[in-house]
């Protein structure tokens, strides 16, 4: 299982200085990074202060004519970066809602490190067919789905890979065809799965080198941020190409949008 590992994006735009995020005001995101719609933050099912968080989790299905499906889908193909890699088709887009642990959880996770936040894609593997069916929308019982792991019961860094280039982590990037790159679908579907989450950085430290061994940030610091460019991928190798943050606490992270595409 490896469902603590994948791949994430800052999206272009402009980020608005006090979006609304499940009620709660988010602050704007500094560095370079700093880019973000206001609508996409904005969600009229929880921007309320009745709004509670469900006992367990509810996907729905977006409309393509719907603002929030339009706007995700841009973003998704504005930051198709991989020329190597054709254009992909989204085909449904769904809205998370986890549980009211996991909930709860990364808010309180997101006031300790002093609410930097950041909207992110992740890819991961998918061993059913969890959204090829609209009108069915159940997760699925299978330990080895990370996608329906993760939208039950939150990421888990203690199933990372420990080969990656910033360590045993979460990792994001603003790159959708990054992200694209790390997902994986069961045969039975045409459909390959990214997650669109919103990930509480907190205080970036600036990697310039590989950090293989790593497991947790260094100290003060709450996640690490691959820089094309400037981090390099080893002794004699190239730099990093894509952006990427790598995260190491299972409660710095929540998805919030499940993305279906083929690259057909």
């Amino acid at each position: 299982m490896q469902y603590g590992y994948g791949y994430g994006y800052y999206p272009p735009g402009p980020w608005s200085t006090n979006p609304i995020y499940y009620g709660a005001p988010i602050p704007q995101f500094p560095g370079p990074d700093n880019e973000w719609s206001r609508t996409l933050l904005q969600f009229p099912r929880d921007s309320s202060p009745q709004f509670t968080p469900p006992s367990a989790p509810v996907l729905k299905r977006l409309k393509y004519s719907e603002s929030r499906f339009q706007d995700i889908a841009s973003k998704f193909r504005e930051s198709w970066l991989h020329t190597d890699r054709k254009l992909a088709n989204i085909g449904f887009i769904y809205d998370c809602q986890v549980d009211e642990t996991l909930w709860y959880d990364y808010r309180e996770y997101s006031e300790r490190v002093g609410n930097t936040q950041a909207p992110l894609w992740h890819g991961t593997s998918r061993k059913c067919t969890l959204g090829d069916d609209p009108s069915n929308a159940e997760l699925c019982h299978n330990s080895d789905c990370s996608l329906c792991q993760i939208i039950k019961t939150g990421y888990k860094t203690g199933h990372a890979r420990s080969s990656g280039l910033l360590g045993s982590g979460i990792y994001t990037t603003t790159v959708s065809s990054k992200a694209a790159k790390y997902a994986t679908t069961s045969k039975k579907s045409k459909y390959n799965v990214v997650l669109y989450n919103i990930v509480a950085v907190g205080r970036r430290y600036n990697a310039t080198g590989p950090m293989k061994n790593a497991s947790s940030p260094p100290p003060g610091y709450n996640s690490v941020y691959g820089n094309p460019g400037v981090t390099s991928l080893g002794p004699g190798k190239r730099s990093l190409q894509f952006i990427e943050t790598c995260i190491y606490d299972d409660n710095a992270i929540e998805p919030l949008y499940m993305v279906l595409f083929t690259e057909e």
